[in-house]
């Protein structure tokens, strides 16, 4: 029997039957909750340097996944460059009836369609990946992919025409 589940008449009859408000279960069994009360009083003393001393590789990966998001965010403003004269002089055509260049709409949907249908094919696979590798593992390749193919983009921009 599971001695956590098990009460002891005596206590009971005595009225010394511990209850959940007063221990919490930990990894070893009970534990008292003055130690979690410390614990926790402990991290909000701690100054910003030895929260950061302690808890550097919570810091940096923190620092990492916020990066990747922030620059996944830079991936959809591409429909706000679609009036910037600099952008429509490098890659628009010149319309003769407008005097001015412009890029044709089917090109414009079909580059600001590439986001959704990325996010599709990204669901799905990453579905998969996460009944196979988990979630933690599942994050991290592909916030690093997600870094590569951003950094990669950004590099070869210049290059499309």
């Amino acid at each position: 029997m599971d001695p956590r589940n098990d009460i002891d008449m005596k206590e009971l009859e005595k009225g010394e039957v511990s209850h959940a408000e007063t221990k919490a279960v930990g990894n070893n069994g009970f534990e008292d909750r003055a130690g979690a009360t410390e614990a926790e009083t402990h991290q909000i003393e701690m100054t910003t340097r030895q929260a950061l001393r302690f808890y550097w590789k919570s810091v940096i990966w923190s620092i990492i996944a916020s990066t990747v998001i922030i620059m996944e965010g830079f991936d959809s403003l591409l429909g706000n460059f679609f009036v910037l004269q600099p952008f429509l002089k490098k890659y628009g055509d010149w319309n003769e009836e407008l005097g001015k260049y412009v890029i044709t709409a089917d090109w414009q949907m079909g580059l600001t369609q590439a986001v959704s249908v990325g996010c599709i094919v990204g669901v799905i696979g990453g579905a998969w990946q996460v009944d196979r590798l988990g979630y933690r593992w599942s994050m991290i390749s592909n916030l690093i992919a997600l870094s590569g193919f951003i950094g990669k983009q950004a590099v070869k921009v210049h290059n499309l025409r």
